[in-house]
This record gives structure tokens, sequence and C-alpha cells, in this order.
């Protein structure tokens, strides 16, 4: 069965608002949200601004840049590393998008992502790239890893 997951920042907007420009933030409760789904310390701030074209057929652009402060814990000490994140990113989306199973993997060009009931919604779209972002190992400045010995294990 599969689960109806909520967003925890959600901005729909409707494919009909093409040429359109929105800047997003989420607010307190979200961005705790957002830390604890993306299993960081915190999401001090957090900016979006996003923009719909037109693409050619029945293809939407979104050009994106998001803008964060965030608190990740190191992989040494577990202790507080603070980012700061600026990315740019662009996605294609369409109404008819392939199924998964119709996916080439072998196929160079990058799938459009699907748009549903007519719209995008911008702020999951924004906390996925904010997910990409993020350091996988982030390491406090001078933090070194010491090992362990045959009889630690």
């Amino acid at each position: 069965m599969k689960k109806n997951i909520q967003p925890e920042f959600s901005f729909p907007v409707d494919i009909a608002r093409v040429g359109s420009t929105y800047k997003l933030a989420p607010d307190a409760a979200q961005r705790e949200a957002i830390a604890k789904r993306l299993k960081i310390e915190s999401v001090d701030a957090f900016e979006a601004t996003l923009t719909l074209k037109a693409g050619r057929g029945d293809h939407i652009i979104v050009s994106g840049k998001i803008v964060a402060d965030v608190v990740q814990s190191c992989v040494v000490s577990l202790e507080p590393v603070p980012a700061h994140i600026e990315e740019t990113f662009e996605v294609i989306f369409s109404e008819t998008a392939p199924a998964l199973e119709e996916f080439n993997p072998h196929d160079d060009s990058e799938a459009p992502e699907p748009i549903e009931n007519g719209k995008i919604d911008l702020g999951e779209l924004a906390v996925q790239y904010l997910s990409l972002s993020l350091e996988p190992f982030p390491r406090k400045e001078g933090a070194v890893f010491a090992g362990y010995d045959d009889e630690t294990r």
C-alpha cells in the first residue's frame, strides 16, 4: 500500500502560470520539519526563487535558485557543522512524462518530471534540491578520525 506523504513545505503552482516567478521561504516550523526529514540538525534560513518558462511541446521548465543556512553533524565528532548553500538548477516537467518503467537508463537525456493534476509543487522541488546540495560527509575543521584497531571491532 502506497503511503500518501505530505511535503513539509508545499507550494503547488498551476502550470498555466508560465512566465511567473516565485520567491518562497518556509516558516520556522516548516524549516524544523525539513531538517528532521533531511536528518540534519537545523535549517536556519531557506529561500528559493523559481521561475516557470514554456519549453517545447508540453514541457514546462522550472529555473531555480536556493539559498540556505544549515547545520549538519560532523561525521567524526558529531559536533555541529554550519554550512551556507547557494545552488541553481533547471528542471523540465511534462504532462506526458514517461512512467518510471518506461525510463531508459542508457539514454543520456534526462526524462522530464511528471506534472500532476496540472500543478508543480515548487516548495517540494526546492526541498529536493536542498537535499541534493547537502555535504554528504560533513566534517568539522580539524576533526580527524583516529581509526580503530582489530581489538576494538
